[in-house]
């Protein structure tokens, strides 16, 4: 139960990879072992999990326990996978977040014990439970009234002390782009800067962790607010800090994965989703217009690409992509297990109807293919 319960599943899902089985070797062609993944009948029998009133019953029955017990940080990631499981508007999805909201209450997290009872309200809590509902939220104001609160901001980010870069907004003025025969390119300092200035202070665009952490942390920013996270809509792996994350996660990659969650979490191996993540990213800045993506992509990439020119302060997503993609990646040697998760992603994203949708052809399936393997090998 608790994250015990949930690394349980996570690992069930694991235990199903078709390239754990003693039969495939690594060192095969990565066509022979895409062949050999296609062909299991595992991964071709795993069904998706799905929202289910019963799943997510049994998931904050679960958190009751540790709530009884007054482990409230387990009890608070059973909830989350009861919020995951349930469906959309159900009873179930507003207990799910009032239950969370007296963890909150608690650990004298008052604001986000308000967010959470803000979320049960508008998610059908029961009528028949809304006064002790009401009264846990009386409650929350007197405290902060009262002078008790923790803010609404769990960890402070420390904020810049030094002259910041208007084009960007997240590095410090004097900050450059330097290249170096060896190592590639790099950041270097134009001035002299003190002790304890902070340079750069980036939030992520492109990012991903692994399954085990899908109910503890936002799987757009990696923010790990786990008291205040909100589910997809429509899988039952992926969680968000606010709406905002989940949209934008959405629109960029996750529309593309969601169909098949389930399989993806099955082949994963440790943050390696990042490689048809960047592709997809790059899918949406072409209009999902994959003739013009591979007329861009196939052409001559250039290693002296600097994405400090851009004005980050106006960010043109498409010239991200594109400096990122004329970026040789520092290869030290080829991967196996880079092979492995390649044919794996190949074969679960093609199982995606919206996918196949778009890659249509053999010449789309090489592209995407190629795509996947520069990174690797």
């Amino acid at each position: 139960m608790g994250r015990d319960q949930e690394d349980s599943m996570i690992s069930d899902l694991l235990a199903k990879n078709p390239c754990r089985s003693g039969e495939l070797d690594l060192n095969w062609p990565v066509e022979r072992i895409i062949k050999y993944v296609a062909g299991s009948s595992q991964l071709a029998g795993l069904e998706e999990l799905c929202k289910s009133d019963l799943e997510a019953s049994k998931l904050r029955e679960f958190g009751n326990h540790f709530y009884r017990l007054r482990n409230l940080v387990e009890a608070t990631f059973c909830y989350n996978q009861a919020i995951c499981r349930a469906p959309p508007d159900s009873e179930q999805l507003g207990m799910g977040y009032a239950n969370r909201s007296a963890i909150c209450f608690e650990l004298g997290e008052y604001e986000m014990a308000l967010f959470n009872i803000q979320l049960a309200r508008k998610h059908n809590y029961p009528d028949k439970l809304m006064a002790k509902l009401l009264e846990r939220e009386r409650n929350c104001r007197q405290r902060i009234a009262d002078g008790h609160s923790k803010g609404t901001v769990p960890n402070t980010r420390m904020g810049f002390n030094v002259d910041i870069n208007p084009r960007i907004p997240f590095l410090a003025k004097g900050i450059a782009m330097g290249y170096d025969p060896k190592f590639g390119r790099g950041l270097v300092a134009e001035k002299d800067f003190n002790a304890g200035d902070l340079i750069l202070d980036e939030t992520s665009e492109l990012f991903v962790h692994e399954f085990s952490l899908c109910f503890q942390r936002c799987n757009q920013c990696s923010a790990s607010l786990y008291q205040i996270l909100i589910p997809c809509r429509t899988c039952v792996l992926l969680m968000y800090c606010s709406e905002k994350c989940r949209e934008l996660h959405w629109k960029l990659f996750h529309r593309f994965e969601c169909g098949v969650v389930t399989k993806l979490c099955c082949v994963s191996g440790t943050g390696d989703i990042i490689t048809p993540r960047f592709f997809f990213y790059g899918l949406t800045q072409f209009g999902d217009d994959l003739q013009a993506m591979m007329e861009y992509c196939e052409k001559e990439v250039s290693t002296q690409s600097n994405p400090l020119e851009l004005d980050f302060a106006n960010l043109d997503r498409m010239e991200w992509f594109k400096v990122l993609h004329n970026t040789h990646p520092r290869v030290l040697d080829s991967s196996p297990g880079g092979k492995r998760a390649v044919a794996s992603y190949f074969v679960v994203f093609l199982m995606n109807p919206v996918v196949k949708s778009i890659i249509r052809t053999e010449a789309h399936r090489q592209f995407f293919l190629r795509s996947l393997l520069s990174t690797v090998v």
